[in-house]
């Protein structure tokens, strides 16, 4: 059985992988994984690029190369927002979201739970600069 590295080279800094089941990336970090989910995953050239084989000894526990980083998404913008939603209330959120997001929250729904949606978005998409 081979193996191959793989690079994350995508524009999110922080990339959770579920489609493949290699798990969580940094950008620029490197993974040596299976070469039949390598060839699946360099079928997505502007996420993921060719590290080159590894020998065959090497692939009885695949691990990352590279020490895990901290996540860069949690930059200060993130952070300022996240904070920012603990506070708001149901008009702001909504308001927050449609302007952030081009989404409507269910007004129906509690605080809390238009918080966690709102939280979410941000994790998910980011705060638009």
């Amino acid at each position: 059985m081979q193996a191959k590295t793989i690079v994350y080279i995508g524009r999110r800094p922080y990339h959770k992988d579920c489609t493949y089941g290699t798990g969580e990336w940094v950008n620029g970090q490197s993974k040596v994984v299976d070469a039949a989910i390598a060839f699946k995953m360099l079928r997505h050239p502007d996420v993921y690029q060719d590290g080159g084989v590894v020998a065959d000894g090497d692939v009885s526990d695949p691990v990352t190369t590279q020490k895990k980083a901290t996540p860069e998404h949690e930059t200060e913008e993130t952070l300022g927002a996240l904070d920012a939603i603990n506070t708001m209330d149901t008009d702001a959120l909504c308001s927050f979201v449609a302007q952030n997001f081009n989404q409507k929250l269910d007004r129906r729904k509690s605080l809390n739970n238009l918080r966690l949606d709102a939280e979410n978005m941000v994790h998910q998409f980011g705060v638009a600069s």
